[in-house]
């Protein structure tokens, strides 16, 4: 008996332990401090956390920060604002899109490109359209909205054989699912897009100054600077204007940016050092928050590539308030499509890929077999998983609970020689400090003349208000949509075009898609695609919360 009651002491000794482990392992969210939201004529330093870790602050206004969990518990991303002018009035970047390119002499020619947005776009907020082509085309804008687009609010030629630079700004923007299409008058290349959407804009009239330069080249330095312009009216008591800075080449590239560095109080929104070979698509974007009104140099620099030549384009948007509010819940803030040359055995490939959220994910339309990755490594030390549960599925890696990093770089390890690749970024925010759902994959599928596919592949979330992104490869594509019977409320996130081909360097040609689940009901990811002979496909999809 002694035996047995002691052993209960012990037993009860080792629950009360454990117990109390347990509760030491409570996990504990980050939460915002008092600094978060307010205007600020410097920096904030205090208050800058009421629960978890401050990060270091970035920017110059506004500022960012975020406020670590501990124990598995949730990152919390902070902002404060530059000026007097009052918080809700304050533009906020609502979500923003960028492409690849068919760069001359690797690509192919296309025309009528459909850009999708990843959300349904906020009623009377601004969309910031920069566009890159060859000289000598005739641009139309249109939208599934039904919008009327202005002219081009700035245009930078580079002149008879060289490419022209392009914003274009609808300001007080329908609400809705939107795809805006490009359509010149030839079927040409190179093309590249980079979209933006902003709230807090005024709803007509909202383009207030502009200002760029074509054919610019970087100094020794490798800085691209397209002088200075202000904009026309003092907009101090409203709070200011926002600043849209957009480059790209402005001829064949001849070398390649190892990095692009913002100009000061600019925060980069993408930048494309993805092309490793001479022959690619160098570009960038960048935005502030301008409060007090005065002349803005947006140089920004182009490191190890001094002998491209660039166009520079900006314009500056009226700060009002007007306009949608951040969507609540997980949700895609940027999706980066990037697309690189062949890569030599054991090559490692570094993307830089500014980020606004706490959840990071590349999808990859290829298995192992194609482009074995060992592994993913980012500039701020963050942890990537891969998913590929269908055999030689396509790989989504992700980093979970990172802080927002305008400066991450992301590093790709492999093994072997690969082909031509290309990754879709997707930078999520408000995703839970352990994000991980379910996956579920197709290995590969004979999909030979077929028209549509189905169940590639079929995943059953175990939540609602999910996020779920699922992506095929295909051996000869393109793909071309959602089919009937995928998830409802689905969005396709590839750009389609006249005349595109497998051999398609904008997106591979492939299949991607998300949706924002409202039930657990099983998804079947069905796709539309070009009928081809001989031809397989595979497909992995990935629930987070």
């Amino acid at each position: 008996m002694r035996s047995y009651r002691g052993g209960s002491l012990l037993l009860l000794f080792a629950v009360l332990a454990c117990g109390s482990a347990e509760a030491a392992k409570t996990p504990v969210s980050g939460v915002c401090g008092s600094a978060t939201g307010t205007n600020m004529s410097q920096a904030p330093s205090t208050n800058l956390c009421s629960a978890g870790a401050a990060s270091a602050v970035e920017g110059t206004g506004p500022w960012v920060w975020t406020c670590a969990g501990s124990n598995g518990g949730k990152t919390s991303s902070c902002q404060a604002f530059a000026g007097t002018a009052s918080v809700s009035s304050q533009p906020v970047l609502i979500q923003h899109v960028t492409s690849s390119a068919n760069p001359v002499g690797l690509g192919i020619s296309g025309n009528n490109y459909k850009i999708p947005m990843p959300n349904p776009v906020l009623a009377n907020d601004a969309l910031v359209l920069g566009i890159t082509y060859p000289h000598g085309e005739t641009i139309s804008i249109s939208d599934t909205l039904g919008q009327t687009w202005p002219a081009a609010a700035i245009t930078e030629d580079g002149g008879a054989g060289n490419y022209v630079t392009r914003i274009y700004v609808r300001c007080g923007s329908a609400g809705g699912n939107e795809t805006i299409t490009v359509g010149m008058n030839s079927s040409s290349l190179p093309f590249e897009y980079t979209v933006s959407e902003f709230n807090n804009v005024a709803t007509a009239g909202c383009v207030d100054g502009t200002g760029g330069g074509a054919n610019l080249a970087p100094n020794g330095s490798a800085v691209i600077s397209p002088g200075s312009f202000t904009p026309a009216t003092n907009n101090n008591a409203n709070g200011g204007h926002i600043i849209w800075n957009y480059n790209a080449i402005a001829m064949n590239a001849s070398g390649n940016p190892t990095s692009w560095v913002p100009a000061t109080n600019f925060t980069l929104l993408d930048a494309d050092i993805a092309w490793i070979n001479n022959q690619g698509f160098p570009h960038a974007s960048q935005w502030y928050i301008q409060t007090t009104n005065a002349s803005v140099t947006p140089t920004i620099t182009t490191t190890g590539d001094t002998s491209d030549r660039f166009n520079s384009a900006s314009v500056s948007l009226l700060v009002a308030s007007a306009g949608g509010t951040m969507p609540a819940g997980i949700h895609i803030n940027k999706i980066i499509h990037e697309t690189w040359v062949a890569l030599s055995s054991g090559a490692t490939l570094t993307l830089q890929l500014p980020t606004t959220g706490n959840l990071r994910v590349l999808t990859f339309p290829a298995g192992q077999n194609n482009i074995n990755i060992t592994s993913v490594t980012d500039s701020d030390g963050g942890t990537w998983n891969v998913e590929q549960t269908g055999g030689d599925s396509p790989q989504i890696w992700f980093a979970a609970n990172r802080p927002a990093n305008p400066r991450l770089t992301v590093s790709i390890h492999t093994s072997g020689a690969s082909p031509t690749n290309s990754t879709r970024f997707f930078d999520v925010q408000d995703a839970a400090a352990a994000p991980f759902d379910v996956a579920a994959g197709t290995n590969s599928t004979p999909c030979s003349s077929v028209n549509a596919i189905n169940n590639q592949p079929s995943i059953t979330p175990t939540g609602t208000g999910e996020l779920v992104i699922a992506t095929m490869g295909i051996g000869q594509g393109p793909g071309l949509g959602l089919a009937s019977g995928s998830p409802s409320g689905g969005v396709w996130d590839l750009t389609t075009y006249t005349g595109e081909l497998d051999l398609d360097l904008m997106e591979n040609a492939d299949a991607l898609g998300h949706v924002y689940n409202t039930t657990t009901a099983t998804e079947n990811w069905n796709w539309a695609m070009t009928s081809v002979g001989n031809d397989s496909c595979s497909a992995e999809a990935v629930a987070f919360k």
